[in-house]
């Protein structure tokens, strides 16, 4: 039978129970998750690895600003001995050749390639050309182009000329490496996809994917992360154009540029946190608070609270007129303002406030029985009597024992008490309720 299974396995008839992977330091969310029955088949958690020091490290767009912050990090914190940084001009890009030459001072083993990552087919290649002796361990995308515009004049080359070197490059390293056993894939993506820019359409849809990517290597337990960069104070290639007015901009927005130590810091604080989609940023809340509502993102709402109006001499703010002066509002002016009272129905009286109303101060079932007590004619108090309906009536009204004098109530206190009524003496019947008879009868 296990064989058969194995067989219909193999030939695609059935299909193995879906598996989602959780990291292992995120247990307490996987824990939760499956507490709550949301999941379908089984939870697996995974073990994060380190790079491993004879391994390879492949940087794409190793030779840009971002990218050279990356490997000098790599070599000189991480302890990477071996890098191959990509871009599409390899060695002839501008300062590949500096950037080799610092990093094969430490010891380190440097290969610039000249490989565009969204070609899938030279990206196979260069990955093919890894020795089995340094397999590659970790894999950092950097690559990216930027060329803004509104949604109505984005072009379809436009589009292509943004979503190729970040999400076609990114769908191709997930593809050519998943069979591999990898430490890191990190994916810089950029705020705008999170939080949205004004005119960059293409690019917050291209920073997407690689979120969404991210997610979807860890579902599948494999290493991803994705990072949504702020803006960064050294100029890059993306950044470079940028002029004091649109930084000023920027900064009016609370949005702080990110030192390259303070960069590089958040990105090991990535790789230890396990999450799949990071933010890293530096924001400046104080600007945001005077901006308008409107102009503040959805997402840092929650952070903004509108200051609160400074409070002047004179009264409340609420008796205060329109015009922000001291003076106390007149009471008919207030009332003639104020909002009109609820009314009743006609011919229906008022409810009392309840701070009004009268407490009761007797159970409610002292009715009842003394109902049942006048039934059974057992002397009640007089003030009971008055509020028992029974009591009013004149023929159930019981005769009270005469009252003796207190010289006699001393000295026969040890004479038993008549009983109230008498019981009836022995031999003797009690006699017939008389009955009135009917007209009808002879």
């Amino acid at each position: 039978m296990l064989t058969e299974l194995l067989g219909l396995f193999e030939a695609g008839a059935l299909n193995p129970i879906p598996v989602s992977a959780w990291d292992l330091r995120q247990a307490p969310e996987a824990f939760r998750y499956l507490s709550q029955a949301r999941h379908t088949g089984k939870i697996v958690l995974t073990v994060p690895a380190d790079w491993n020091p004879d391994g390879t490290v492949l940087i794409t767009g190793g030779t840009g600003t971002l990218g050279a912050f990356v490997a000098r990090h790599a070599v000189t914190v991480r302890g990477a001995r071996r890098l191959i940084l990509t871009s599409r001009r390899g060695e002839a890009a501008a300062g590949a050749a500096e950037l080799a030459a610092q990093l094969r001072a430490p010891g380190a083993d440097v290969t610039v390639a000249a490989c565009d990552a969204a070609d899938r087919e030279a990206l196979a290649a260069l990955l093919a050309s890894i020795p089995a002796a340094h397999p590659l361990t970790a894999v950092v995308h950097t690559a990216g182009v930027l060329d803004d515009g509104i949604a109505e004049a984005l072009t379809p080359e436009r589009l292509d000329r943004v979503l190729r070197p970040k999400a076609d490059a990114a769908l191709h390293l997930h593809e050519l490496t998943r069979h591999l056993d990898l430490a890191d894939f990190v994916l810089f993506s950029s705020a705008a996809g999170t939080f949205g820019g004004a005119g960059q359409a293409n690019y917050a849809a291209a920073n997407v994917f690689l979120d969404a990517l991210a997610r979807h290597r860890q579902a599948h337990g494999l290493p991803g992360t994705s990072l949504g960069w702020g803006l960064w104070a050294e100029a890059s290639g993306m950044t470079g154009e940028l002029d004091s007015a649109d930084k000023d901009r920027m900064t009016r927005s609370g949005v702080l540029g990110l030192s390259s130590e303070e960069g590089l810091a958040l990105l090991d604080t990535a790789h230890h946190t396990g999450d799949a989609h990071l933010v890293p940023m530096q924001l400046d809340l104080a600007p945001l608070r005077q901006a308008d509502a409107a102009m503040v993102p959805a997402l840092l709402r929650g952070l903004v609270r509108a200051p609160r109006p400074p409070h002047r001499p004179g009264g409340h703010r609420r008796d205060r007129n329109p015009a922000g002066g001291a003076a106390r509002t007149p009471p008919r002016e207030r009332a003639r303002h104020a909002p009109p009272r609820p009314r009743t129905r006609p011919g229906r009286r008022r409810p009392r406030p309840r701070h009004l109303r009268r407490r009761r101060t007797r159970p409610r079932l002292q009715g009842p029985r003394l109902r049942l007590a006048d039934r059974r004619r057992v002397p009640q108090p007089a003030r009971r009597h008055r509020r028992s309906p029974a009591a009013r009536h004149p023929r159930l009204r019981l005769p009270h024992p005469p009252r003796s004098s207190p010289a006699t109530s001393r000295t026969n206190s040890s004479a038993p008490r008549p009983r109230w009524p008498p019981p009836p003496s022995r031999g003797t019947r009690p006699s017939p309720r008389p009955t009135t008879p009917s007209p009808s009868s002879p």
